[in-house]
């Protein structure tokens, strides 16, 4: 005779197994095991193993059943379960491939996070003219903001009787600003004043632009290494108009120079 059968005689005898069978039916709704286990230890349970035990049932015994019946219970719910999730799976794989894209705040998320979106820090400058060269590399080791706006189209609102109607005057100048550092030598300073030297010098002559214009690409979302075919670009014939430093005994930072450029005409882009 196994242990189990022993159990389930002396539990038979005492009356036991009954009241364990409402209980234990009781508690499938919540976790089974513990459920039993905190009312085997309880002290509610304690006249009830007081009677029993002349029988030669313990808490641990009694434990033992409970939970093995319950055991047998649950399995049988489980299967009940697990039929109806099974209708339920094949009804969603079913929708899927019948065409449906599932949630559609997933697939919005989903693309969002697809994408790949431009950096404001990743940029690059090029940079030179006909009086120093190309001056790309070491302005892109001091570089730090540039500040442009591309297009400048105004134009006025002309009364139509009551209504109105928008008349463009022609495209103005833009301006870029480029801010960067500068090391002790004062090699971005001097490169500055050079062209603006070329534009009007100390005499008061004029410079011609084909010594002044400087070319100005700004190459966006790309860092150095890339690959630069494809990247969106800015581009322009400009001239130095004014730069700016701000020095201070405040702080031991390091000092930038505020660099502006105004577009020569609106012909070569």
């Amino acid at each position: 005779m196994s242990l189990y059968n022993n159990f389930q005689q002396k539990a038979n005898k005492s009356g036991l197994l009954d009241k364990i069978k409402g209980g234990a039916q009781a508690a499938i709704g919540s976790v089974v095991g513990s459920a039993i286990n905190k009312t085997m230890n309880s002290t509610l349970a304690g006249p009830l193993f007081d009677k029993v035990e002349k029988f030669g049932i313990t808490p641990d015994m009694a434990s033992f059943v409970a939970n093995e019946f319950a055991g047998q219970y649950v399995e049988k719910k489980i299967d009940q379960a697990d039929s109806f999730l099974r209708k339920q799976i094949r009804s969603w794989i079913s929708r899927i491939g019948g065409g449906y894209d599932g949630i559609p705040e997933k697939s919005k998320y989903r693309e969002f996070i697809a994408l790949s979106r431009a950096r404001k820090n990743h940029f690059i400058i090029q940079i030179e003219s006909n009086l120093t060269g190309d001056f790309s590399k070491k302005m892109n080791l001091f570089v730090t903001d540039i500040d442009l706006n591309p297009m400048n189209i105004p134009g006025e609102k002309r009364r139509v009787g009551g209504a109105f109607v928008d008349a463009p005057t022609g495209a103005e100048s833009t301006d870029i600003r480029i801010t960067t550092m500068d090391d002790d030598q004062g090699t971005i300073k001097k490169w500055f004043e050079r062209h603006c030297a070329a534009v009007v010098a100390s005499d008061g002559t004029f410079g011609v632009p084909a010594n002044y214009a400087v070319r100005i690409t700004v190459l966006h979302a790309v860092v150095d290494g890339e690959d630069t075919t494809s990247a969106f670009k800015n581009s322009g014939l400009y001239r130095a108009m004014t730069y700016e430093v701000q020095l201070s005994r405040r702080e031991q930072a390091m000092q930038e120079v505020n660099l502006t450029f105004t577009q020569l005409d609106s012909f070569m882009r």
